[in-house]
């Protein structure tokens, strides 16, 4: 069945629903049609042992054991690992008064190193902050402290209580010339009165490698975020000083003038975070997975001309580093590419293509996959979910195209020129998983702001109306979830129309929303639309700011996206528009008879009608259900404190257990096992 044959069959069952109640649908953005790709297995590599998984904020980023004060090491080894970061939370404030106590009963000490040759570094700032006795955090709990002339340092203070759920914990933010700001928390055990904590830092650009290149694209220093300062609201923009080991795009692209073609040059700096060497770098090449075309050329490591080589059908390009990248270690990667946009439907929904005047470049550039306990992801994804699982990164992108053309992307415009036919536009997004482009000279904008963030929704001009209705959807979208889980993060947030075949798809700081939900003559019913908004500005929170793996734990992202849709209607309609909702997640899932499948699969592993029944159906109900056993103000809390601690970062099934238990301080593994987790052999 092609992809406009399903969307109607569903269209159709959802206004026979609509008909027999009224009772807001779910949103469909993933029911494409069945799987055709082959699924391939990543590279087995050793899980790293130095840093703790990041999405479980229970676990500390380094384990305080009692230990005496440290004593010179008679040798040092050639590297030492980088301390993992950790997240900077709400309450630091700079400019702490140096001083090395502001309470009694806890000795934390340690010296602070470069990850290269782990020389000590005399002189480096410790910037240090906790809750008090009382449990709140004030400037009475802040000190700044000055490493001495062995790297040394030294802070006594109460023991730290715990915190929102979260245990005991000291944050610390260690900056010193030539290195990267390292933003990190101290986590110690129970009762323990004196604590080892090692702060090894990673060397700037400058500092790391003398042969390390700088920009050739952007006349800017690697470690230059001045231009993304404006895209984050005022109150996120200390995440600049955090991700310093964040990959850095810079990219120059054109666009032909039939839309059809484009060419670039990208350079990114890459920093390995891992606890291991790594001895080649991925780049996934999505478009050869889209009915377009990729190709790279011209690449080279630091400079010097590379032999890169293509795997699994094309879509990952694998590059051979001369000499293995230590932790800590950067790398600048540059490349040509050039990339054919399908002129129809391509596939993922037709994500990425060029159809009735309307561009739509998702994952249009050569882009750096996640590295984990699995080693590097570069599987062929499914083609009934999403396909991305990156790192939070920072892109300066340049865009030359048709001055007829809208350009709508990620990030904010930084810099506009044109000459003749033909426009240059510079945009800057970060920190953000991926860049996304749509463009058309049929686009109208509509724009409304609430509190720091402007909402733009782009449509054809002659959908003036429905696009003033997806605006206000969006805008209430936003107030609610900033509300219900914690602020947008950033100053803009973008709605476009295209001709996806899904009715909805998310991208960072912007969605794509299917352009018959604009139209006033349109069948498809206004809670249809409502609920497809609402979902798709839910991954704003749950996919963009906390990452999860696509691929293997949908459900992280989708689920908490449909449970975020029921508090909208909650919200916007009562309990009549929350039951209807719910009502018509329960009928999503007994597609498949309302059968125990497990939410916490793979996509691979479910039918094309499984997922949508039990990822979009069955798994909002299990957070319902979670919310339940947790009680209502509980999980809430849980909630906020979930995207506040994996803000930026990847969040994993097990982490999101391990810090809702926290919350609840319950045993959630009979819930989880009902619900989420595959029934074991004889279970």
């Amino acid at each position: 069945m092609k992809i406009t044959g399903l969307l109607i069959t569903v269209f159709a069952i959802l206004l026979a629903g609509c008909a027999a109640q009224s009772a807001p649908p779910a949103p469909t953005d993933t029911l494409p049609p069945p799987p055709t790709a082959a699924v391939a297995s990543a590279p087995t590599v050793a899980p790293p042992t130095a840093a703790p998984p990041a999405t479980a904020p229970s676990q500390p980023a380094a384990v305080a054991t009692a230990a005496p004060p440290p004593t010179p090491a008679p040798a040092e080894p050639a590297t030492c690992s980088p301390t993992p970061p950790d997240q900077l939370g709400p309450f630091y404030v700079p400019g702490a008064p140096e001083r090395t106590s502001v309470g009694q009963g806890h000795m934390l000490h340690g010296v602070v190193r470069s990850a290269n040759g782990c020389a000590p570094l005399p002189g480096a700032q410790i910037e240090l902050w906790l809750a008090g006795p009382d449990g709140n955090y004030s400037d009475a709990y802040r000190a700044t402290v000055v490493a001495g002339a062995d790297g040394a340092y030294q802070f006594e203070s109460d023991f730290p209580p715990p915190y929102s759920g979260r245990p005991p914990h000291i944050h610390l933010r260690v900056s010193a010339p030539g290195f990267e700001t390292l933003v990190t928390q101290y986590y110690p055990g129970p009762g323990q009165t004196d604590g080892t904590f090692e702060l090894v830092l990673t060397p700037s650009a400058a500092q790391g490698s003398a042969a390390l290149p700088p920009p050739a694209l952007f006349n800017v220093s690697w470690d230059d975020r001045a231009d993304f300062k404006a895209g984050l609201i005022p109150a996120e923009q200390p995440a600049l000083d955090e991700l310093p080991g964040a990959s850095v795009y810079h990219i120059d692209l054109t666009i032909g003038a039939d839309l059809l073609t484009l060419t670039g040059r990208q350079e990114v700096r890459y920093t390995n975070q891992e606890s291991a060497p790594l001895t080649d770098i991925y780049f996934r090449l999505f478009p050869n997975l889209a009915d377009g075309e990729s190709s790279v050329s011209n690449v080279t490591v630091n400079g010097q001309p590379a032999s890169p080589q293509l795997e699994l059908n094309n879509s990952a390009l694998r590059l051979p580093l001369g000499a293995p990248l230590q932790p800590g270690g950067q790398a600048v990667i540059a490349l040509d590419f050039a990339v054919t946009v399908p002129a129809a439907e391509g596939g993922n929904y037709g994500t990425f293509a060029y159809l009735d005047g309307v561009l739509a470049l998702a994952h249009f550039y050569p882009m750096i996959p996640v590295f984990d306990d699995e080693g590097w992801n570069v599987e062929i994804a499914p083609s009934i979910g999403d396909v991305i699982y990156a790192d939070s990164s920072f892109y300066r992108v340049r865009v030359t195209a048709p001055l007829s053309a809208t350009l709508v992307t990620s990030g904010i415009e930084i810099e506009r020129a044109a000459a003749g036919e033909q426009q240059t536009v510079t945009f800057a997004a970060g920190p953000v998983r991926d860049f996304y482009i749509a463009a058309s000279s049929r686009f109208a904008a509509a724009s409304q702001t609430i509190g720091d963030t402007t909402v733009r929704s782009f449509a054809p001009a002659e959908l003036a109306a429905g696009n003033e209705r997806i605006l206000a959807d969006a805008v209430r979208s936003l107030e609610i979830f900033n509300q219900q889980f914690g602020p947008y993060p950033f100053s803009e947030f973008d709605v476009v129309s295209t001709n996806t075949s899904a009715l909805g798809v998310e991208y960072p700081g912007i969605v794509a929303i299917l352009m018959d939900l604009y139209r006033d003559n349109s069948d498809l019913p206004g809670v249809l639309r409502e609920s497809v908004v609402a979902h798709e500005a839910a991954h704003q929170w749950f996919y963009s700011v906390v990452g999860n793996d696509q691929v293997d734990e949908p459900w992280l992202d989708e689920a908490l996206a449909q449970y975020a849709t029921l508090l909208y209607f909650a919200q916007t309609q009562g309990n009549a528009g929350e039951t209807g909702f719910r009502q018509s997640l329960e009928r999503r899932w007994q597609r498949v008879n309302s059968e125990d499948i497990p939410i916490g699969l793979p996509v691979r592993d479910y039918t094309p009608q499984e997922y949508g029944a039990i990822v979009y159906g069955r798994g909002p109900l299990f957070v319902e259900a979670l919310a339940g056993e947790m009680g209502a103000d509980t999980f809430a809390g849980f909630l906020r404190d979930y995207y506040r601690h994996n803000q930026w970062g990847i969040a994993t099934g097990a982490g999101f257990k391990t810090l809702a238990e926290e919350h609840c301080q319950c045993d959630l593994t009979p819930l989880f096992d009902e619900w989420v987790y595959p029934k074991q052999d004889g279970g």
